[in-house]
């Protein structure tokens, strides 16, 4: 801290110092601390950064390279996803499961803009083709999660959701989903091919009624995810050489 200064970089510094002493800088997945960002400093926080930048690269030569190579590869993202899995299984709020074979972009698009206002009362995942693969991802604008497989092996997305256990499964006629798949108590519904985004919802909205006037609605419980989850064959961000006519 006496060369660093408090606030940043002093963290990494240490990290750094005890890389080159040979030792090894490990994360604890299981381990959520919340941090905001720049309250502590306010005003002055960027330019702390900056010189802490500065600093870092100074001592530790190489540095902000070394950190811009983590950034990109992104090794912890598999156990951002797994996390994500268990929230959504143990969400509050029913989850609804759109599965089409409408190009995913275009038909998450077309939810998330005619969806405000109504995508909050529950959690939506949307199942639909990217290129050559199979995109699942969670639709709401404050969630990066998405889960990738190719169309050719359906079961590492089916276990997932097969963990996460919808409430309500909507298809049309051109579903990409594995139609062997069930889920306890799901209120399903088939939807016209081409459906539009609007009437997906309005599906929902009812299917949605039914299951709380029913008091049938999954129970939420917060549950670990099964070991072979390691082994499931998906993809924890899009591969470009598996969308080469994504759309």
């Amino acid at each position: 801290e006496a060369a660093i200064g408090i606030g940043y970089g002093e963290e990494s510094d240490l990290c750094r110092r005890a890389a080159a002493a040979g030792l090894r800088n490990l994360i604890q997945g299981d381990l959520f601390i919340r941090h905001e960002g720049r309250v502590s400093f306010g005003e002055d926080g960027k330019q702390r950064e900056e010189r802490a930048n500065a600093l870092l690269e100074t001592r530790n030569p190489g540095y902000l390279a070394l950190t811009r190579a983590f950034v990109n590869d992104d090794p912890l993202l598999p156990l951002r996803r797994r996390i994500d899995l268990v929230r959504l299984a143990a969400s509050s709020r029913p989850l609804v499961l759109m599965t089409s074979g409408q190009p995913f972009r275009y038909l998450a698009d077309q939810l998330r803009f005619h969806g405000r206002g109504r995508l909050d009362a529950c959690q939506w995942l949307l199942l639909a083709p990217r290129g050559n693969a199979l995109t699942l991802s969670w639709l709401n604008e404050a969630e990066e999660f998405s889960v990738h497989a190719e169309r050719s092996d359906q079961t590492g997305l089916s276990s997932a959701l097969e963990f996460i256990q919808p409430d309500v499964l909507l298809r049309d006629g051109e579903a990409p989903l594995d139609g062997s798949l069930r889920f306890r108590n799901a209120a399903a519904r088939e939807l016209p091919a081409e459906a539009h985004a609007l009437q997906w919802l309005d599906a929902a909205d009812e299917s949605i009624q039914q299951i709380v006037a029913a008091g049938e609605s999954v129970p939420r419980l917060l549950k670990a995810l099964p070991a072979e989850a390691d082994r499931w064959p998906v993809q924890w961000y899009p591969n470009v050489n598996v969308f080469p006519d994504a759309q």
